[in-house]
This record gives C-alpha cells, sequence and structure tokens, in this order.
C-alpha cells in the first residue's frame, strides 16, 4: 500500500477471519457485534460458521436469522454447516469450506484450534 507521500506502508487490516464453533450463545451476541463492526470498519470479514441450533435446551442462541441481515444493518456474516454430533469428516468439510473461501485466519474453537 502507498502512503501519499509515495512511500510503501504496510497493510494493517485484519485479515478475513472465520470463527468456527457449534453453536453462538446469546450471551456472546455483544462480543460477535463489536468484533463483526471491527473489522468491517477496517475493511475486513468477520464470518462466523456453526450449526442454526443446539442440542443443550437451556443455552438461548443468537438468533440465526440474524445471518440474513446484511452487517451494515445488524446482522451477521454467518454460514450454518455444522451438524451434531460432530464428526470428524464434518470437521474436515468446515476446514475446506474455510479455506476455499479465502480466510487467512480461522479460529476453530471445536478444537481449539487455529487453521
Amino acid at each position: 500500500m502507498k502512503s501519499t507521500d509515495g512511500s510503501t506502508q504496510p497493510d494493517h487490516r485484519p485479515a478475513n477471519t472465520s470463527i468456527v464453533y457449534h453453536s453462538f450463545a446469546l450471551y456472546r451476541q455483544p462480543i460477535f457485534r463489536t468484533l463483526t463492526d471491527d473489522y468491517e470498519q477496517l475493511g475486513s470479514e468477520l464470518t462466523l460458521l456453526s450449526a442454526a441450533e443446539t442440542n443443550v435446551p437451556s443455552i438461548q442462541l443468537i438468533d440465526p436469522s440474524l445471518a440474513d441481515i446484511p452487517v451494515r444493518d445488524g446482522g451477521f456474516r454467518w454460514e450454518f454447516r455444522l451438524l451434531f454430533p460432530l464428526q470428524v469428516e464434518k470437521q474436515k468439510q468446515v476446514r475446506l469450506f474455510s479455506s476455499s473461501e479465502g480466510f487467512v485466519n480461522v479460529c476453530d474453537c471445536l478444537f481449539n484450534t487455529a487453521l
């Protein structure tokens, strides 16, 4: 990236990132809202990747309909690609999806790894 004086400056935007988790609890929504807004302001994307439901009835989830609303209007960039019980084959599909979509950073909270 060139600055106004012609020198080369490093690009300080965060890389496009996905966060992979089995489901996103409602109490975490403010955190993901802040992260999503921060990424958008810096010209990058944060994508959530999870199941649309949970098998734990006591956990309230973030409303999955927010995936249908543009980020600028309060929605989330959110893909529902996980089914439970999670199998190793499904995890491989998640990794392939993440790499095919061009995510530089993938925070895989299912297996506590960064891809």
